[in-house]
């Protein structure tokens, strides 16, 4: 987003929906979506940004055109109620979808202070955090602190509890 092109898209989101959705009103998938706004936007004075497209197909209106265009397990798939979707430009040409479980917010009174719980399911380990602890206990023979820095450092996306790596460290 760091040309005037993206943030003129994103100051009125709404018209450039419209451009992809005159060009194809079937659109239903991101591949789609994306070759649509392309088109629709034929006489553009610079490239489009990943993350504008992709913020561009979260914006609601564009949830409301295609929900008309997909089954409901289809849009499920696509943005779901339970899961958080993620869209990551890895490359110019490739996306990477990521899908996890959002955080369930809970607050109540208590002694007149309103206090925050939330409720987390268990989130399981990758088989690249298990090795890369593995590697850490067996090979280089670190103390569990400077394992736990390492990861915290490696895995900067999924930060894990003391406890939880602790336990983890101790069971393999």
């Amino acid at each position: 987003m760091g040309n005037s092109f993206d943030t003129a898209i994103l100051d009125e989101p709404e018209r450039f929906i419209e451009y992809a959705f005159k060009n194809n009103p079937d659109i239903s998938h991101f591949g789609e979506f994306k070759q649509a706004l392309d088109l629709g936007i034929a006489h553009a004075k610079g490239d489009i940004d990943e993350q504008t497209i992709i913020s561009l197909f979260d914006h609601p209106k564009t949830k409301e055109l295609i929900k008309g265009n997909v089954s409901s397990t289809e849009y499920q798939q696509l943005y779901g109620d339970g899961n958080v979707v993620q869209r990551v430009a890895v490359t110019p040409t490739k996306m990477v979808t990521i899908t996890y479980k959002k955080i369930q917010i809970k607050s109540h009174q208590r002694a007149g202070h309103s206090v925050k719980t939330y409720a987390k399911g268990y989130k399981k380990w990758t088989p690249a955090e298990t090795k890369f602890l593995k590697l850490r206990k067996v090979d280089k023979k670190l103390s569990p602190k400077k394992i736990m820095a390492e990861y915290n450092q490696h895995f900067k996306n999924t930060p894990r509890t003391e406890s939880s790596l602790k336990t983890k460290i101790y069971r393999t």
